[in-house]
This record gives C-alpha cells, structure tokens and sequence, in this order.
C-alpha cells in the first residue's frame, strides 16, 4: 500500500518516471505475495484481486499516459486468475 500511495504522490507531482517506479515496485511484491497465494481457493484469490484492483488500474492508466499500452495491457491482465 506505501508504494502505491507514493505513486500516487509522484502523480500529483507530475514525476511520472517516480510514479512508474513506485508502481512497478508495488506489483513486483504483491506479484510475490499472489504467488504463495495460488495454494488457496479461488475465493480466497478473487478476493485478493479485488483488494489490489485499483492500484493496478492506477498503474495502467499512467501507463497509457505514458503511451505504454502493451505494459499497460500486461498489468491488467495480472487482475485475471
């Protein structure tokens, strides 16, 4: 959650290049977090997803600011089971 606020502070700044680090760090480690996830339920995975969900839609819309739409389009389809 840190990185995706500061992300989100760089943003607001206009430090898009901050934004884009701070957000692909924050999926790296929630990436981390899903994979020793994939041993439950898929429940218990749905409800993960929705709960990182706007973090990565924030991520991919500055993404496509940045004209990054393949990065983009990766990012959200990591919200997929």
């Amino acid at each position: 959650m840190v990185l995706s606020n500061l992300g989100r502070v760089m943003l607001e700044q206009n430090q898009l290049e901050a934004a884009e680090s701070y957000f692909d760090e924050m999926v790296a480690v929630r990436e981390s977090i899903r994979a020793q996830l994939r041993e439950l339920p898929v429940a218990q995975q749905q409800t993960f997803l929705n709960e990182i969900a706007k973090d990565y839609q924030d991520y991919a819309r500055l993404l496509q600011v940045r004209s990054q739409y393949s990065k983009a389009q990766q990012i959200l389809d990591l919200l997929n089971i």
